[in-house]
């Protein structure tokens, strides 16, 4: 009787299984760290990979695809990050297992070559996103470098056939689908909203009617507290550009000139971050006494196109919408049309934005003969020039009197009910001392 020959017995050498898994792994740390980054920007601070305008990650997690993206799966793109490293290190630790047992190999490579087939194709979908923002993401790049590593070594250094036969796809899709759905849901359902500003209305208040100052920044978090108090200290630290007395004129101006708290700032109406800001701001105007506050609107369009201070040029929409906010600077409605444009931020072409921006008292006609004027042109130069003095590494710009500021609700909050004076008493009496200079933001 023939007995049927064996078949070889498939090895794996002892380094690959541990490489996976420390690629895995790496990933896992590596978005969170870019969660906790993205985080810091929703509440107003400043990612440490926010160089300048070029290298930028804020530029890149806020850009339309990653909202997109992030609305579609209710995680934004690190939350992502975490789940495929999550299921990749599952599926790289039962391969460990596996090798060391000396189990079959087979089974434990199916789910490995999945996980790094889908980051081979989800990279290409990131990096083109991350071209279409116009700027360059460092912790991107170490998150291309991890998965695609994974996945090269998952399909140059495993052994056995790269396809799953046709009866091993339960195998290869089972156990990354579960762990991936497993903690997408976890994620989903406990992971704490975006921060949010919470500016004090009608409730506690002062002398002569005015929200009591303390009492709202005493009842804030303890972080909140103290990451207020070092941005509080930077700026009472940090000196106006040295140019300030050739400043341009304001050209429009939302408040009371005499007012003791002038905000400059600086916007590009397709920067998410910007469009925050814009519905702070109002929040802000509810929040404070009459006559404490008055907001210039500048502009500073991250495209190439019209900014010198940008290399890559973009489609021109950018500039369009900093040309049309400029040529309606003197319309009754302008800070109407500039809410409904910042609204419709997320589908804005060129036709519906100046479908938008001459819905008002301007006609179509009036603002694109406006938007072609070299006059137009001037302003938004003049803009980017003055921007300039505060180096900017992205949108949006702001200053306080002068000095350089943080976007924060809170911040404006506070040094505007201190009449712009950030060593207030009304405001470190209710604030822990502030950290030395190397504090983060």
């Amino acid at each position: 009787m023939n007995r049927r020959p064996k078949q070889p017995v498939e090895t794996v050498r002892a380094w690959v299984p541990w490489t996976l898994l420390g690629l895995a792994l790496a990933e896992v740390g590596l978005s969170i760290f870019q969660w906790f980054e993205l985080r810091t920007v929703q509440a107003g601070g400043t990612a440490v990979c926010s160089v300048n305008a070029n290298i930028n990650c804020e530029t890149v997690w806020n850009s339309n695809f990653a909202q997109r993206l992030g609305g579609l799966t209710g995680l934004p793109v690190a939350g992502l990050g975490v789940v495929w490293g999550l299921a990749a290190a599952v599926c790289a630790g039962a391969l460990v297992w596996r090798a060391r047992t000396g189990r079959p190999i087979r089974p434990g490579v199916l789910p490995v070559r999945t996980v790094g087939a889908v980051a081979a194709l989800v990279s290409i979908t990131l990096v083109a996103g991350s071209i279409s923002a116009g700027a360059l993401c460092l912790t991107c790049l170490g998150t291309y470098v991890l998965v695609l590593g994974y996945a090269g070594v998952a399909f140059g250094a495993l052994p056995g056939p790269l396809q799953p036969a046709s009866g091993e796809w339960t195998r290869a899709l089972g156990l990354p689908a579960t762990v991936a759905a497993a903690t997408w849901i976890l994620l989903f359902l406990f992971t704490p909203s975006t921060p949010g500003s919470a500016l004090p209305r009608s409730a506690g208040k002062g002398k002569n009617g005015a929200p009591d100052v303390s009492q709202f920044l005493a009842s804030r978090p303890e972080p909140e507290r103290q990451a207020l108090s070092d941005a509080l200290a930077r700026f009472a630290r940090t000196p106006a550009p040295a140019q300030m007395d050739v400043l341009p004129r304001p050209r429009l101006l939302k408040g009371a000139a005499d007012a003791p708290v002038h905000v400059v700032e600086w916007t590009d109406i397709l920067c998410p971050h910007c469009r925050r800001l814009n519905e702070a701001l109002e929040e802000l105007r509810q929040a404070v006494p009459p006559g404490r506050l008055a907001v210039e609107s500048r502009h500073y369009p991250l495209d190439g196109a019209c900014n010198p201070d940008v290399p890559q040029k973009g489609d021109g929409l950018r500039c369009t919408g900093a040309l049309a906010q400029i040529c309606l600077e003197q319309a009754p409605d302008f800070w109407t049309l500039r809410d409904k444009l910042f609204a419709a931020q997320k589908t804005l072409t060129r036709d519906s934005l100046l479908a938008i921006a001459s819905s008002g008292s301007v006609s179509r006609g009036q603002l694109e003969a406006c938007i072609a004027s070299p006059e137009a042109a001037a302003k938004l130069q003049d803009d980017i020039r003055y921007a300039a003095l505060y180096n900017p590494t992205g949108t949006p710009i702001v200053a306080i009197n002068g000095k350089p500021a943080v976007p924060l609700p809170v911040f404006l909050y506070a040094l505007t009910m201190a009449s712009g004076d950030p060593t207030a008493s009304v405001l470190t009496s209710a604030l822990p001392p502030a950290r030395r200079s190397g504090a983060p933001q």
